[in-house]
């Protein structure tokens, strides 16, 4: 029997726990109580899941589709068995070929399945499952500070005077995180939510804005035109510090507060004493949801602007921070599964960029932006690879069937595996190692802790022999040795690595790099 670290895999906040093992098995689960953001705590999906990772639906022998039937084969014969397929396909990477990766897979797994996609099926046409708003948040926040994460850090929520939960039950998506803001609001901080529903976390607060269905823009909107106009801030400051400050403040004031009074149904008074108190206060957090339940990129704008404009961007215990819904949904933008970007959120077009990788991989690779795989689905791919799922599937299980040849690669069985033509299993987190990118751009490690089942191969091993099959020999020895490519291409985790990782409970905050040689906790 024996008790081994982990991070938590059901949602974004990336819990660390302690998995008890015997005999091969996983039998229970007890929370770390050194995590610097769970504290000894997890939440009731945490604590049950040994069960899940006990389930019986797991895939185990590679399969392929022969007569209308999924018959067994080897890992060789799969691979060999796709080969032809895409021989015989004379497929257009550009608009034929898409890869859904999985947020659930491990840094390094996500890795190598962008490099899948980008340098063996030379296409760009790589996003995540569960993606919605999450990439469009990083997006906007990159181009106002040059950094794509979370600004702050959940471990100052204790230490900033006022916090803004918008359109988010954080209570329930992402519990511990939403126990820390509670804290807060007993210990006398000021915590508004701001949503058109009741929901835990709006009791909780000091301060409840419930606005109309659609309206939290034009709320973000009418506390900065308040800011403004009333000159909450040193307007000085904001000019000399600020782009665009004179277009922004236009945009803004076209909007009267009457009028957002009538649209939001917050009344004025409220809207007034709400943008002196995040004017005023000496830090200041707004927390948001992505993914799949995400905000619209434009009142993401604008709370990056309303923030940025009250001074609470950039300083301490402040920050504007999108929270990932799934464990890896950060870690897999980091790696560059998506359409525009290389791991670290370099941009694919780069000369620099591409020269650097080009010169890693040994090979030319697709430096084109590619479309987003929901969106490719609409003009009909003929190849789709896909890494577990989620109810994206099945929300477009239609366009799904209509492609040629679906390729599974997943530790279970799904909706998706049972359309599939070519599945190949591999293990789960826990039976093989690797790290994961969670909340506030926390790089974590967690090792094996059980055999996988037999004959069952991990994913950096069978996405590797993918590559192989199609002509491309990767060296990798194990997924160590994919992180230390991943630190040299990637300056945001330069300082990152499997034997440091492995002695920190709790992990490492990206940048973490010669600049910040022990990471970063906000910016």
């Amino acid at each position: 029997m024996s008790y081994q670290f982990g991070v938590c895999t059901f949602c974004g906040t990336g819990c660390g726990h302690f998995l008890k093992t015997s005999g091969g098995a996983i039998e229970g689960v007890y929370p770390a109580q050194q995590h610097p953001i769970s504290k000894g705590r997890l939440c009731v999906r945490g604590w049950h899941i040994h069960e899940l990772l006990r389930t019986s639906e797991r895939q185990t022998r590679p399969l392929v589709r022969m007569n209308q039937q999924l018959e067994e084969t080897t890992y060789e014969g799969a691979v060999s068995f796709l080969n032809d397929r895409i021989k015989q396909a004379g497929l257009d990477p550009a608009t034929e070929i898409g890869v859904l990766a999985s947020p659930r897979s491990s840094n390094e797994e996500q890795y190598l399945m962008m490099r899948l996609a980008r340098e063996v099926l030379k296409t760009g046409n790589i996003s995540l499952d569960s993606e919605g708003w999450q990439q469009s948040s990083l997006e906007i926040i990159n181009e106002g500070t040059g950094f794509p994460g979370m600004t702050g850090s959940v471990e100052d929520i204790d230490k900033t005077d006022f916090i803004m939960v918008v359109d988010y039950d954080i209570t329930r998506q992402n519990p511990i995180i939403g126990s820390e803001i509670h804290l807060a609001a007993m210990n006398g901080k000021q915590v508004i939510t701001v949503d058109s529903r009741r929901t835990q976390m709006a009791k909780l607060s000091s301060g409840f804005l419930q606005v109309r269905p659609g309206s939290t823009e034009i709320l973000m909107a009418a506390l900065a035109r308040l800011i403004i106009s009333e000159e909450m801030v040193d307007l000085t400051r904001v000019k000399a510090s600020i782009s665009d400050f004179s277009q922004f403040r236009a945009e803004v004031e076209t909007l009267g507060i009457a009028a957002a009074v009538a649209k939001t149904g917050i009344p004025e008074k409220t809207l007034r004493s709400t943008a002196r108190a995040l004017a005023e206060a000496e830090s200041a957090m707004v927390f948001f949801p992505t993914g799949i339940s995400g905000i619209t990129p434009g009142t993401v704008k604008m709370i990056f602007n309303l923030f940025l404009l009250a001074g609470k961007v950039g300083t301490p215990a402040s920050g504007v921070n999108p929270v990932p819904g799934i464990t890896n949904l950060q870690g897999g933008i980091d790696m560059g599964a998506v359409p525009n970007r290389l791991t670290g959120f370099q941009d694919v077009r780069d000369v620099a960029t591409i020269e650097k990788f080009r010169k890693a991989w040994g090979n030319d690779f697709c430096a084109e932006p590619g479309k987003p795989v929901y969106e490719l689905l609409q003009e009909k791919p003929r190849l789709l690879f896909a890494v577990d799922h989620d109810e994206g599937i099945i929300r477009n299980a239609e366009e799904i069937r209509a492609v040629d040849t679906l390729v599974y690669i997943g530790a279970f069985s799904n909706e998706f595996s049972e359309m599939a033509d070519i599945i190949f299993p591999i293990a789960t987190y826990v039976e093989t190692e690797g790290t994961c990118t969670t909340t506030g751009r926390r790089v974590q490690f967690s090792g094996k802790k059980v055999e996988p089942i037999e004959g069952v191969k991990p994913g950096w091993e069978v996405i590797s022999m993918i590559a192989a099959g199609l002509g491309h020999e990767w060296k990798y020895a194990n997924p160590a040795g994919i992180m230390e490519e991943i630190a040299a291409l990637t300056p945001t985790y330069q300082g990152i690595s499997h034997s440091r990782l492995d002695s920190i409970i709790g992990g490492i905050q990206w940048p973490c790099n010669n600049d910040y040689p022990d990471g970063c906790s906000s910016f």
